[in-house]
């Protein structure tokens, strides 16, 4: 049996980290996998008290008392079956906590890395073990660009339970392997401190039902979160004025800047069926991210669909759509070169949709990430006991 421990998003703010973990709880049932989802929920921590969301974040740096409930727990699921605890989202209720858990009752525990939470805040970045603050320029912009988000509040919480962490080196040695979803994001956490072996690339997943688009596509789409990190409020800046019609799919705080742009459209939220078609439909998709993004899956649903993407240069997005060939990648901050990339690659997408489709089938199916998973899980091994 497999143990998939998520810490859900908040109903607000819906990631596509909740809909990886339950994709895969999915894909692993459907082999035949016993799995047991352990889900926790933040919107709990959100309706609780002052004094409660105070004590949840002091002890995002461990907590002795949930760690003995986490060891109960464990040892019982172990008894029932269990042979590894495959951790999503930690934070901030589950923290590493389960994973000295783990050790204690001699459980292994892989985690897929979503984001860059273990390895920086919003203003420290881990390095070769050690928690600093930006030394320059570069340093500072990588942070933003990791964007965290935590609460000006909660995040001085968050350095100091990376500190901890990090100097009791748990994230060194209570995780067996972690799951990298891009090789950019394997190279920033060998960076932090993680040694080679303990890290491997296995990307998302889709099972695609949705149609492939063949024909040309008379509009261009982006799909997500209208806020900062997605860039939308660039891209309302850099989309030519007199260039292709775009359609917007989304909605979040930044949505009413979606209007008075005379080639852009918004459509609001819509229905899955109704993306999935739209996403054939397009000409191709656009991605306007700030930030290193892990790896979107609406990336893998538009090459899944035979769409190309215009991607910014950024994080693992470069790895997953190759220029010229899938789609066009531009240079973030450069709005001049951005516009020129909408041109180019609407000149060029319409024959770039079977090489889309290729892409998807040959990295990004079910049959692959289960093969590899499976791989996973049968070579990592019981830790050693704890030593904290």
């Amino acid at each position: 049996m497999i143990i998939l421990a998520h810490n859900l998003y908040r109903s607000a703010s819906p990631s596509g980290e909740n809909v990886a973990q339950e994709r895969q709880c999915d894909l692993l049932s459907a082999a035949g996998i016993p799995v047991h989802s352990w889900t926790l929920a933040s919107d709990v921590l959100a309706s609780s008290s002052p004094i409660n969301q105070f004590l949840t974040a002091w002890h995002l740096a461990g907590s002795q008392a949930r760690r003995k409930t986490f060891v109960t727990k464990l040892a019982t699921l172990k008894r029932e079956g269990a042979t590894v605890v495959h951790l999503h989202n930690p934070w901030p209720l589950f923290t590493y906590d389960i994973a000295v858990a783990a050790q204690e009752v001699g459980l292994p525990i892989v985690q897929t890395l979503h984001n860059y939470r273990m390895i920086s805040t919003n203003n420290r970045l881990v390095e070769a073990g050690c928690l600093r603050p930006s030394r320059n320029d570069a340093e500072l912009l990588h942070l933003q660009r990791s964007a965290n988000n935590h609460s000006w509040l909660a995040n001085p919480f968050y350095n100091r339970a990376l500190d901890n962490l990090w100097k009791k080196r748990i994230p060194q040695t209570a995780v067996n392997s972690y799951v990298c979803l891009t090789s950019f994001q394997r190279r920033l956490l060998l960076a932090a401190g993680i040694s080679a072996e303990r890290a491997v690339v296995i990307p998302n997943f889709l099972d695609h039902q949705g149609p492939i688009g063949h024909e040309p596509g008379d509009y261009a789409l982006f799909v997500g979160r209208l806020d900062h990190t997605k860039g939308i409020d660039r891209l309302m800046r850099w989309w030519p004025q007199h260039g292709p019609p775009l359609h917007i799919i989304g909605d979040g705080p930044l949505a009413g800047l979606v209007s008075g742009h005379p080639r852009i459209q918004s459509l609001g939220r819509l229905p899955f069926t109704e993306v999935q078609r739209k996403m054939a439909g397009a000409r191709f998709l656009v991605m306007a991210s700030t930030w290193y993004e892990g790896l979107p899956l609406v990336l893998i649903e538009a090459l899944a669909a035979g769409t190309p993407c215009l991607v910014p240069d950024l994080g693992g997005m470069a790895e997953v759509i190759q220029d010229g060939i899938t789609g066009v990648v531009f240079l973030p901050n450069d709005d001049v070169r951005a516009a020129d990339a909408v041109q180019r690659l609407w000149d060029g997408a319409p024959t770039m949709r079977p090489a889309c489709r290729r892409a998807y089938e040959t990295q990004f199916t079910p049959q692959q990430h289960l093969k590899s998973l499976l791989m996973l899980y049968q070579s990592v091994k019981p830790p050693p006991k704890p030593i904290f």
